[in-house]
């Protein structure tokens, strides 16, 4: 087998002498070594593009994921109407002014895992994943209704860092804990399809999660694309 080193060396050599002939030769020559080339340039993109990547995925300390043990802090009526001002402005796109209405709520009440949820979601949103990934950790020590949000967080987190096992295996603690989820039986799906490459595994997560949160809409969503692919293959292999 051709090591990437051996293979970079030898299409940079190839696409030289390329650019040297067509100084030489006719015109009808000229556009098939243009179009070699081009295909030179195409197969590097193709070969290296998975490698570039993880490269440029930014890299994240994973916190340790703690069970929820601890009893969040009820919201007060000020506190709701901060996390909705902050809402307002995270729909609006203006991420840093609903961090801050978030990050007021969360100062002065620690134990508030709303806050922590939307301050969560709007670091991933805003890319500051070690951030995203430290707040969430935080909150699922808190027995709560956003737990699965928290651990989706942490699961889409890793995944997009480069780190989709780690992200399957924090979909999984957070189902062990909230066994009927449908966002983290979705964003499993999505991981170990996209991600992963095994759509045959996907498959049968959605179909857990079709079960276990039938109204979960994007999970019959993945569900029928997945089918719709099964037969074009069937079909495409029978003609």
């Amino acid at each position: 087998m051709i090591s990437r080193n051996s293979y970079q060396k030898n299409r940079k050599n190839t696409r030289i002498s390329a650019f040297h002939l067509v100084r030489t030769v006719s015109l009808p020559s000229k556009i098939h070594i243009l179009v070699f080339i081009i295909d030179v340039w195409f197969t590097e993109i193709c070969f290296y593009s998975p490698f570039l990547l993880l490269m440029q995925a930014p890299t994240v300390q994973m916190p340790e994921l703690r069970p929820p043990t601890r009893n969040a802090a009820p919201n007060t009526p000020a506190e709701i109407a901060i996390l909705r001002a902050g809402d307002t402005l995270y729909e609006q796109g203006k991420l840093d002014e609903a961090i801050a209405r978030y990050e007021e709520v969360f100062k002065a009440n620690p134990d508030n895992v709303s806050a922590m949820n939307q301050l969560a979601d709007s670091y991933f949103q805003k890319k500051d994943f070690q951030k995203a990934l430290d707040v969430a950790a935080k909150g699922i020590e808190y027995r709560s209704n956003v737990l699965p949000s928290l651990y989706a967080t942490i699961g889409n987190t890793l995944d997009v860092t480069g780190q989709p096992q780690k992200a399957v295996e924090a979909y999984k603690k957070g189902l062990a804990v909230a066994p009927n989820a449908g966002t983290l039986y979705y964003n499993l799906g999505v991981t170990i399809q996209s991600s992963l490459k095994d759509p045959i595994q996907a498959r049968a997560i959605f179909k857990q999660g079709a079960i276990a949160d039938p109204n979960h809409s994007g999970i019959h969503f993945q569900l029928a694309v997945s089918f719709l692919r099964m037969t074009s293959r069937h079909r495409r292999f029978w003609r």
